[in-house]
C-alpha cells in the first residue's frame, strides 16, 4: 500500500517536491511496508473472525431457541392449566354455593317442623318471662339517707342503689328467654320441659316477687300461669315507690315517690 496523499492536500510545488523526497528515502520505503503490513494483518484478522462468526455464535443460538421452544411449550401447557383452573375454580364455587343453600333449606325445613311440634307452654313461659323484663328494667332506685357522724356530730348524705340485684334479675330473665326458645328446638318430653321451667321459676320468683313482677311458674296441672295475677307497670311502680306523676294512671289516687328515694335514669 502506499499513502496517495498528494490528491488530498493542496500542495505548492516546492512542498510537493519535499514530500516526494521524503517518501522516496529508503527508510520512509521500510516505515510505509511496515504500516502496510500491520493493516494486512489486521484484516487477516477481522476475516478470520468473520470466517469462524457461525462456528462460534450458532451453538449459543441453537441451544437458546431450543431453550426458548421448550419455555414456550411450557408457558402454552400452564396457560392450559390456569384455563381449567378458572373453569374448575368457577364451578367449585357454583357449587359450593348450591350446597350452602341446600343446607339452608334444610336448616329451615327442620326448625321449622320442630317449631311447629314444640310445647306451646314455652311460649306462655317466655312471654310472662319477657314482660317481667320489661318491668324490672323501671325498677332501679337510687334512695338517699341523712346520716350524721359519730366523730364529728356533722351530717352528711349516703346513696344506696339495687342496681347490682335488678340487673342480675334481668340477666337471669334474659337467659329464661333463651332457654325457651332452645328448648324449641330439642327433643324433650313434657316431663323434661316441666323440669326445666319450674327450674327458672325458683332462680326467678324470689326476685320478682319481692319487686310485686308477676313470676312464671306451672299449676298443678303443669299448665303456665304466674305466682300472682300480672299487672299494669304503673301499678308496680307505685307499690315499690316509684311512681312518678306521669306514671300513676287516671284511676288511681296515690302519691308520688318518696322525695328521698327516685327511679334511676
Amino acid at each position: 500500500m502506499r499513502l496517495n496523499i498528494f490528491n488530498r492536500a493542496n500542495f505548492s510545488a516546492e512542498d510537493e517536491k519535499k514530500v516526494r523526497d521524503l517518501l522516496a528515502a529508503p527508510e520512509m520505503e521500510q516505515i510505509l511496508d511496515r504500516v502496510e503490513q500491520a493493516h494486512i494483518e489486521e484484516r487477516t484478522t477481522l476475516r478470520k473472525q468473520l470466517d469462524s462468526l457461525d462456528k462460534r455464535h450458532d451453538p449459543a443460538i441453537e441451544k437458546a431457541t431450543a431453550a426458548r421452544i421448550e419455555a414456550a411449550a411450557k408457558l402454552e401447557a400452564a396457560r392450559a392449566l390456569f384455563e381449567a383452573a378458572k373453569v374448575a375454580d368457577k364451578q367449585a364455587a357454583q357449587d359450593a354455593e348450591t350446597l350452602a343453600h341446600l343446607k339452608r333449606d334444610d336448616d329451615y325445613r327442620l326448625r321449622k317442623e320442630l317449631i311447629e311440634s314444640r310445647d306451646t307452654r314455652l311460649d306462655t313461659f317466655r312471654d310472662h318471662a319477657e314482660n317481667a323484663w320489661q318491668q324490672m328494667r323501671h325498677m332501679i332506685s337510687v334512695t338517699s339517707a341523712t346520716l350524721k357522724s359519730w366523730a364529728t356530730g356533722g351530717k352528711y348524705v349516703e346513696y344506696s342503689s339495687n342496681a347490682d340485684k335488678v340487673q342480675s334479675c334481668m340477666d337471669l330473665l334474659k337467659e329464661a328467654s333463651a332457654d325457651t326458645n332452645a328448648m324449641a328446638l330439642l327433643p324433650l318430653t313434657r316431663a323434661d320441659v316441666s323440669e326445666r321451667l319450674t327450674s327458672w321459676t325458683h332462680k326467678l320468683e324470689p326476685t320478682l316477687a319481692a319487686f310485686g313482677i308477676a313470676c312464671p311458674r306451672l299449676d298443678e296441672k303443669g299448665e303456665v300461669t304466674t305466682h300472682r295475677p300480672p299487672r299494669r307497670l304503673g301499678d308496680v311502680l307505685i307499690e315499690n315507690g316509684l311512681a312518678e306523676r306521669g306514671d300513676i294512671p287516671p284511676d288511681l289516687d296515690t302519691a308520688p315517690t318518696p322525695a328521698n328515694r327516685r327511679r334511676a335514669a
